[in-house]
């Protein structure tokens, strides 16, 4: 199963989405997709992404059972520790474009709460 979040993307790149996939609330997708039609419908995502934040979730042979691609002005940010990735939220940071997290990254993540 592949999982598709759209976060402030235009209209018509949810219509666009919605061809291959259902959309199961506002923004988010899930649906049953081959690699080759996956790895075309992210390229036209990242196209179209915008000022928006696009997250794909896909089927990956690791601990989760899962990996994350990512595009846009990213809200969260996936975050390793120790072979689990979870998702943190940005404090008026943006990373780059695109991004991907799988098993074989390795990022230390420091934590400061003293805000």
């Amino acid at each position: 199963m592949v999982v598709i979040v759209l976060v402030g993307s235009a209209v018509g790149l949810r219509g666009h989405v919605t061809r291959w996939m259902a959309e199961a609330a506002p923004g988010i997708f899930v649906g049953r997709l081959s690699m080759r039609m996956r790895d075309a419908l992210w390229g036209v995502i990242v196209e179209r992404i915008g000022e928006g934040q696009a997250l794909l979730i896909e089927p990956e042979t690791n601990e989760q059972g899962w990996r994350v691609r990512g595009a846009g002005s990213d809200r969260y940010q996936p975050v390793e520790i120790d072979g689990l990735v979870f998702f943190s939220p940005l404090r008026g940071a943006t990373l780059n474009d695109n991004f991907t997290v799988n098993e074989d990254s390795h990022e230390n993540i420091t934590i400061d709460d003293s805000s």
